[in-house]
């Protein structure tokens, strides 16, 4: 079964579940030589959600899901693969102890200059939690927030 490794707002298993319709098994993940941005712009522009970007050196925590190969096709379509907003991209991520696994994450293709989350998409990524270390927890807790209540956003924006 294939792996998909979560760094935006699919790190909240309860998102996860409504999506898949399912529990997928999940666990701790590290992507090395990759940063986490806030550079995937909604249509209103006035804020953006994850992204990944290459980056030596540095690393992305997220939660790694075990997931049916016909999940994938669901979360392409929350994604927007088809419109071009993400595309699939293989990675290699690793477990606390060091186990490597081939995984998907998904890149945003149309990026712009970073801008801050909303509170509530960046809830998503801190419902993450239980899974991640304490440093990135706090590192993503003092990400700044869009301060405007957006109206509802399309259901792509979701990464």
């Amino acid at each position: 079964m294939p792996r998909y490794f979560a760094f935006g707002s699919n790190m909240n298993a309860d998102r996860m579940h409504e999506r898949l319709g399912w529990s997928a098994k999940r666990f701790a993940a590290t992507l090395p030589d990759f940063r986490l941005l806030f550079n995937k712009q909604v249509p209103s522009g006035r804020w953006c959600v994850a992204n990944i970007t290459p980056a030596p050196g540095q690393s992305v925590q997220g939660i790694a899901y075990t997931v049916k190969r016909r999940d994938l096709d669901v979360l392409d379509g929350y994604e927007g693969v088809a419109e071009g907003h993400y595309e699939r991209l293989p990675v290699t991520i690793f477990t606390a102890s060091g186990e490597a696994f081939a995984a998907i994450a998904y890149s945003a293709l149309k990026t712009g200059p970073e801008f801050p989350p909303t509170r509530e998409y960046l809830n998503h990524l801190l419902a993450g939690q239980p899974l991640l270390n304490d440093n990135y927890f706090q590192w993503l807790q003092q990400t700044p927030v869009y301060n405007e209540t957006p109206a509802k956003e399309q259901h792509w924006l979701s990464e």
